[in-house]
Parts: C-alpha cells; sequence; structure tokens
C-alpha cells in the first residue's frame, strides 16, 4: 500500500497539473475564438462598407466560429481534463525533476500497488525502499513544484497580444466593435457610419429617358461632400458617377446624380464618406403609354333626329354621331363629343383634359395660349388599353388633351393637342330645278309663261347636312308702275306651308334631280318629301329632299285679299325649305331659293306664245341641220 503522504502529494501534482493544462488550453481556444472573431468582423466591416453584409455570409461566418470554437475546447479544454494521469506516471514526473529520489519514489508506488506480483522480492526490501521514499518526500517539501509552470508564460505570451489586438478597436472605436460583436450572434445591429444613406428613386423609370437617382442623407454630412455612385445595367460593365449634394429639407440632405438613359433594367449602389445603401438597389426600365390611336365623335343634337330605341339606351345614346378626322373635333352648337383612345399597354386612369381660351383683359390682344378646364375621368375598357369620355361641346373650348397613366405612374409624354371648334349652323340648301316635258325631258319649261287660271310648277330640291324640317313655297304678285316716278312699294311675300308626302311602294324612291318618285306622273304635284335614313342605326336621315310644288294662279292672294290675276301679271315665286325642328326657344335655320317671275296670259297669248316657240325652235333646227352639213367632210 503506498503511504498516503505519497498519495496525497501525487494527487496534488495532479490537480495542479490539471489546472495548468486548463489555463494552456484555455489561452490557447481563446485565442483562437478572439482571432477568428477579430477575422469574421473585420470580414464583416468591410463588406458593409461597400452594401450590407449578406445574411448567408453572416451565418456562415457564425457557424465557422461555432464550430472551431467547439472542435478547440474539446481538444483543448476536455480532453486534458478527461486524460488519466496515473501516480506511475506521476512519480516518474518527479523522478525527472528531482534527481534525488533515485528511484525509490517509483519504485514504491509500483510495488505497493495491490495487484502487484513481486516474484521473490523481499518484501523487506519493499519496506525500506518505501520508507526511504517516503522521507524523501517529507523532504522535498511537497511534489506541485514540478509541474510544468512555463505554461503560465507562454499563456501571457499568447494571450496577451491578441486580447490587446481585440480590445484595442474596443477602445477606438465602441460603437462600431460592439455592433460588430452583436452582428456575429446574428443580431439584426446596423453598424454606424457618420452618414446614413437611403435611396428615395423608384423602382420603375421609363425607358430612353434620363435617369434620375436621388438619396436621403442623414447624420454628419455637409454641403461639401462628394460620394460615388455604381450604375451595372443589366449585362453590362458596371459605371461609376459622382454624387453630389442637391437639396435640404427637415429630413436631411438629399444628394443626387443623373444617369444616361437606358434600355434595360440597372442595379445601383451608393457611398458618401463612410456611408453607403444597405444594399444594391434595383430599378425597372418601362415604356411610357402611348396613344396609338385618338378618336373622337360629334354626337348630333338631340333635334337632328334619334336612333331607334332600344333596351338600356339613354337619349343620349341614341344620339346620331359623325367621325371626326384624327381626333380634331369640329361641332355646331348643342353637340356633344365621345373621344375613345387606344393604348400600346394597360393603364391604369385615363382623363380628358379640356382647355380653354385664356381671358384677357379689356382691350389687351387676345391670348395666345390655352388655359385647362375642367378635368374629366375617362372610363376605361375590359381590356384596360383603350379610355372613352363624352362631354358637351360649349362656346369657349379650344381643344383638349388626353392624358393616360400606367400602373407606375407614368404618363404619355407628351399629351398631344386636338382642336375643339364650336361653328354655327349652315342652314339648308335648296334650289328650284330645271322644269322639263316631253319625253326624254325634249321640252324646257323655264320662262314659260301660265296660262291665266292655271297651275305653275315648281320642282326644287334641297339638302340639310343636320336634318330637314318642313318647306313653304312663297309667292307674291309684282305691282305694275305707270311711272318711273312712283315710289317702289314690294309687296310681302305669301307663305304656303308645303304639306310632308311620304313614299310607298308604288311610288319608287325619291329622285333629288327631278324632286319627284321616279313613277310621280308629270302633273302629279309632291309637296315636300325628306327622304329617311337608309339605315337608322347608323345613318342620320332626312338630309335629302325635296318636291314639286304647284302655285294655283286661280286663287292667289296678297297683303290685302285675293287677286284677281289679269293678263301680263308677273307672279314671283320661291321655295323656303327649314332645318330640323328644335325646341321653341332656339331659332331654326332656314335658306330660301332664288326667285322664278312667270308671266300669267290668256288663252290666245298663249297659243300665239306656242306658235312663235315652234317656228323658232324648227329654225334652230335647220341651221343646227345646216352646220352639220358644211363641218361635216364630204
Amino acid at each position: 500500500m503506498v503511504p498516503v503522504s505519497i498519495r496525497n502529494n501525487l494527487a496534488a501534482l495532479r490537480r495542479r497539473e490539471r489546472l495548468l493544462i486548463f489555463v494552456w488550453g484555455a489561452a490557447r481556444w481563446l485565442s483562437i475564438v478572439l482571432v477568428l472573431l477579430f477575422v469574421c468582423g473585420l470580414l464583416d466591416w468591410f463588406i458593409d462598407r461597400q452594401r450590407d453584409t449578406p445574411r448567408a455570409v453572416r451565418l456562415g461566418m457564425f457557424f465557422v466560429q461555432s464550430a472551431a470554437g467547439a472542435v478547440a475546447g474539446l481538444f483543448f479544454l476536455l480532453w486534458p481534463q478527461v486524460r488519466r494521469l496515473p501516480d506511475a506516471l506521476l512519480a516518474l514526473w518527479v523522478e525527472e525533476k528531482i534527481p534525488r529520489f533515485d528511484h525509490r519514489l517509483i519504485s514504491a508506488v509500483q510495488l505497493n500497488q495491490p495487484d502487484t506480483r513481486l516474484d521473490g522480492t523481499s518484501r523487506e526490501l519493499v519496506a525500506v525502499v518505501t520508507r526511504e521514499a517516503e522521507k524523501e518526500t517529507q523532504r522535498v517539501g511537497g511534489f506541485t513544484h514540478v509541474a510544468d509552470h512555463s505554461r503560465l508564460k507562454w499563456t501571457a505570451f499568447v494571450l496577451t497580444p491578441i486580447v490587446l489586438l481585440v480590445a484595442l478597436p474596443f477602445a477606438i472605436w465602441p460603437g462600431i466593435c460592439f455592433a460588430l460583436l452583436a452582428r456575429q450572434a446574428l443580431s439584426d445591429v446596423e453598424v454606424p457610419h457618420s452618414v446614413t444613406l437611403v435611396s428615395l428613386s423608384p423602382e420603375f423609370w421609363p425607358i430612353g429617358e434620363k435617369i434620375k437617382l436621388r438619396f436621403r442623407v442623414t447624420e454628419d454630412w455637409n454641403e461639401n461632400m462628394e460620394g460615388t455612385l455604381w450604375v451595372t445595367p443589366q449585362g453590362q460593365p458596371t459605371d461609376r458617377y459622382p454624387l453630389t449634394f442637391s437639396a435640404e429639407d427637415e429630413m436631411g440632405a438629399i444628394f443626387a446624380a443623373d444617369v444616361p438613359p437606358s434600355a434595360v433594367n440597372i442595379r445601383y449602389s451608393a457611398r458618401l464618406v463612410d456611408g453607403r445603401t444597405k444594399l444594391p438597389s434595383e430599378m425597372q426600365l418601362v415604356s411610357r403609354p402611348i396613344v396609338n390611336k385618338n378618336l373622337a365623335w360629334v354626337l348630333l343634337p338631340a333635334y337632328s333626329g334619334l336612333r331607334p330605341a332600344q333596351p338600356g339606351l339613354s337619349v343620349e345614346e341614341r344620339r346620331y354621331e359623325r367621325a371626326q378626322g384624327g381626333g380634331d373635333v369640329v361641332g355646331i352648337p348643342g353637340s356633344s363629343v365621345r373621344v375613345q383612345v387606344i393604348v400600346q399597354k394597360h393603364i391604369a386612369t385615363a382623363e380628358i383634359q379640356l382647355l380653354r381660351t385664356k381671358k384677357t383683359l379689356e382691350g389687351a390682344a387676345p391670348a395666345a395660349e390655352d388655359a385647362k378646364g375642367e378635368t374629366k375621368k375617362m372610363i376605361l375598357g375590359s381590356d384596360r388599353m383603350s379610355a372613352e369620355v363624352r362631354f358637351d361641346l360649349i362656346e369657349g373650348l379650344t381643344g383638349y388633351r388626353v392624358i393616360v397613366r400606367d400602373i407606375y405612374g407614368f404618363e404619355n409624354v407628351p399629351a398631344p393637342r386636338r382642336t375643339l371648334r364650336v361653328i354655327p349652323e349652315e342652314p339648308p340648301q335648296v334650289a328650284i330645278l330645271r322644269d322639263t316635258f316631253g319625253v326624254g325631258g325634249d321640252f324646257d319649261v323655264e320662262g314659260m309663261p301660265v296660262r291665266l287660271g292655271k297651275k305653275i310648277r315648281v320642282p326644287y330640291a334641297c339638302f340639310g347636312a343636320y336634318g330637314l324640317g318642313k318647306a313653304q313655297l312663297l309667292y307674291r304678285v309684282l305691282k305694275e308702275h305707270e311711272s318711273g316716278n312712283d315710289p317702289i312699294e314690294e309687296e310681302k311675300w305669301v307663305r304656303l306651308n308645303l304639306p310632308e308626302e311620304h313614299a310607298d311602294d308604288a311610288a319608287g324612291p325619291f329622285d333629288p334631280k327631278t324632286g319627284v318618285f321616279e313613277n310621280t306622273p308629270f302633273y302629279k304635284s309632291v309637296s315636300f318629301h325628306a327622304v329617311p335614313s337608309i339605315d337608322e342605326n347608323t345613318t342620320l336621315g332626312r338630309t335629302v329632299g325635296g318636291g314639286r310644288a304647284f302655285l294655283d294662279t286661280s286663287g292667289l292672294r296678297d297683303s290685302k285679299g285675293p287677286v284677281q290675276l289679269k293678263s301680263g301679271a308677273k307672279i314671283e315665286y320661291c321655295i323656303k325649305v327649314y332645318a330640323a325642328d328644335r325646341a321653341p326657344s332656339e331659332s331654326t335655320p332656314f335658306a330660301v331659293s332664288e326667285s322664278r317671275v312667270s308671266t300669267v296670259m290668256s288663252d290666245k297669248e298663249f297659243d300665239a306664245w306656242l306658235a312663235q316657240l315652234g317656228e323658232e325652235d324648227k329654225r334652230v333646227k335647220q341651221l343646227e341641220a345646216k352646220q352639220k352639213g358644211v363641218f361635216e367632210p364630204k
């Protein structure tokens, strides 16, 4: 049995050795941890100078440090502590350090083990050796000084510069270092900078336009600072641009840089002093909306006529339309306008901006520019690539602009200007037609006198762009003046309303060249007829009309009453045609044809006139025959 004093001293040596091993292992473990922490923090700081360190990089550094710390802890801390230090090994260390034991200590330890076989060795000799080892142990005063204390010096030699290396940045830049330390533990802490940059630039920008990149700058900035902007167009090399002060507001400063137009998406980041944008930003380049077609229609006033009623159609929707070329609009008072645009891409909103004449001071020259008027929202089509609006065409409007916006808020620039013009409604046109008799119309009635008590045939045709209303026959008996000194007093016109007649299958189509229907006999009148629309759903009717009125000379009147005509009396007549009827408060445009004069003759005088006309016609035909014989080759 090993003496208690020897066992206690060996146990003390074992504890001292384990302590020294732990201190040295802890120094090496801490050195590895601090060096890795310093390197990873420095790497995080370097990356953070240009951009926010990616989460993947931070996770990688965290796992590397954790793995290295765990492995180092296993080899330098845990394994040395669990490793067995037997008494024999410790006794050999003591024998090596204290030669005076002269192998008695190791002999005493080994020979006194319970399972030791002496094999003929004298027990008295073992006891003597043991006593001598025990005495020498007491003489040396313990074995703890035998432990390798030089590891304490190595601990200080290795750990001191590393601790200083790590502690010095904490003393100089504590805010940055503590932030980096927290980030190594995956805490979402920002690394402090003297200035902070945040992009104010939009995510989308129009293709082909100069790109304006803006950044909000806070903290310690001044107007003289100049930074750097890095821009990388997709598939192209990176370009650098200066970042300079642009403006100041209550939130800080705005630094800006202008970049040439691009047709592809770009990535950009900026740096100012030690501050920089957190991550590279992306900007998508998109096309502005373009109005490919600007269509316009004038909606005629309701009095011009309405399309047939249909379920769900209002009176406004039943008004007839007329297309306007190029989107420019010309219409009469009371009209409305329908504008439709077609865009090359989807749009979010559309509006029409009406333009008015600028008001000027009294006596000043007219303004050359338009003033902005009312803005109306347009209704988008189901495909979101078209829009439509209706508005009244009123005096003072000079034009309009259609402004469309896409989902990014970009407008069509420039928005083309289209004109709006209100013009007076032109009166209808009316003309008395040349009247003929006979086969093929070979007998001209133009200037033909009328028998006393008979009728004057008055064919006429009329046209009204916005519809015809009614027609009247105007006449008056011209007074004879016996002396040139008598004052000329014109007789007032007498109006005869011409009732409207409608076509039937037997009458045939209306012929505006003759003023009657195709199958109308020469002796029958057609007072007034307005040709209906060939398609009531699309085309305005009653724009063409006419008639063949008969003026009965036996019942004429003047301002004083019935008139008794005598041979030689002259009757002047014309046709008056009104446009489509409208509200009583509005004046209806009208037109009056040129007037004609017919002379009244007795039957005897009329027959003589016809005979003379026949002789003249015979002589004209003979003359034509002679001329034909002269000029034709023989």
